[in-house]
Formats: C-alpha cells, structure tokens, sequence
C-alpha cells in the first residue's frame, strides 16, 4: 500500500512539472511600446527641415522657370544643381539646417510667411519667386537685385540687434520650437553664414534660391 501511495505522489509531482503554474500578471502583461519606439513629441515636426540656399546663374534660373511642371524643377534642383554646387562650388552654397526658421521670424514680424511685408529682410529665406507651390518643398528664388537690398540690409544687424530680434519672436513660434540661449548661438551662427553667402552671391550679380523640403 506505501508502495502506491509513493508510485502516485511521484506521478503528481511528474505531472506538476510538466503543467505551469498559474502566470503572474505582470508577467503576462505586453509592453506597450519598444524601448526604441518614437514617442511623438519626439518626431520632426513639419516645419523643422533643413534650409539650403544656393547662388544661381541666370542661365539655370531660365532653365529653371521653362519647366512648367513643378516637379521637374525640384528633379532638376536636386539632379543637376545639388550635385554641381556640391561638389564643385561649396562657396556658393550655404547650409542653415533648422535654423533658417528662426532667422526668418527674427528678421521679420515673427511669422513664417511668404508675404512680402518686411521687405528686403524677409527675402532672405521665405519671401521671394515660389518656384514650387506644394506643400512637399519649398523653393523661393530672389533676383540680383533683391539679393543686393536684402545683403545690404543685414549688414546692418549686429549681434546685440539680431538677439533683441531672436527673443522678441516670442509666442510666434511652434510648439516644437522654444527659444533658448543654445539655439539663439545656433541660430546667430547661421544668419552670420547666410550673410557672408549673400555677399558672395551679390559680387557674382546670381540669383540666390532657398530651399527646404518637409
């Protein structure tokens, strides 16, 4: 009789082994999330792409506006002029990353429009021939002459002036966006590097075109 009693416990527990117990809740429970998820406040909001701004030729400018189909025109921006001023004239291209927002908020009323109201300052990064009127790029040529007016007027702007500029911008801004000492340095950084760029694109009597895509 021990011998059965024995023999039946040692199924029990060879049974228990191969069953599982009953699982803990946090055990169970999924994470909502990865740890490499994207948490939303964290994406690229639309207006935070990179601004580029380039030195053009009247001969590129014709070709430019003789496609009549707006895409054609960005395909030509980024096949043609990208590579050949990339690579073959850096000093007539000038990279303001994300700051090019900023900048022209401060040298305007503090609104990122295309409105001509602040003329020749606002010409410096929005204002200016839209060559591409979707909301995918943005492509806003400026005349030798407008190149001329705007250049001369940030001439004018020394450091003092442009951060009484930069934090006057205020409740303007996007709520990606926030004023701070670190991005005003940024921001500064690049007026000073499109400045110096537009000098250059004056003396040679270009065009210059900004460009942005979101």
């Amino acid at each position: 009789m021990e011998i059965l009693e024995n023999l039946a416990t040692g199924i029990q527990q060879a049974i228990a082994t191969l069953i599982p117990g009953p699982i803990d809740a946090a055990e169970e429970a999924e994470p909502t999330s990865s740890p490499n998820a994207t948490n939303p406040q964290d994406e690229e909001p639309a207006m935070s792409r990179l601004g580029v701004h380039f030195a053009l030729t009247d001969a590129e400018v014709e070709t430019l506006r003789g496609l009549e189909d707006e895409l054609e025109r960005v395909e030509f921006i980024t096949d043609e002029i990208e590579e050949e001023y990339f690579e073959t004239h850096p000093d007539l291209v000038v990279h303001s990353g994300k700051a090019w927002d900023a900048m022209h908020r401060a040298l305007t009323d503090g609104d990122l429009s295309y409105d001509e109201e602040d003329y020749p300052l606002d010409h410096v990064i929005l204002a200016g021939e839209l060559l591409y009127t979707g909301s995918e790029y943005i492509l806003s040529l400026k005349t030798p002459q407008q190149v001329a007016d705007a250049e001369e007027a940030m001439q004018g702007i020394d450091e003092a002036e442009f951060r009484t500029r930069y934090f006057a911008i205020g409740d303007q801004l996007s709520e990606y966006t926030r004023l701070s000492e670190q991005d005003f340095e940024a921001t500064w950084k690049a007026f000073q590097s499109v400045r110096e760029f537009f000098a250059r694109a004056k003396d040679s009597g270009r065009h210059v075109l900004f460009t942005a895509d979101q």
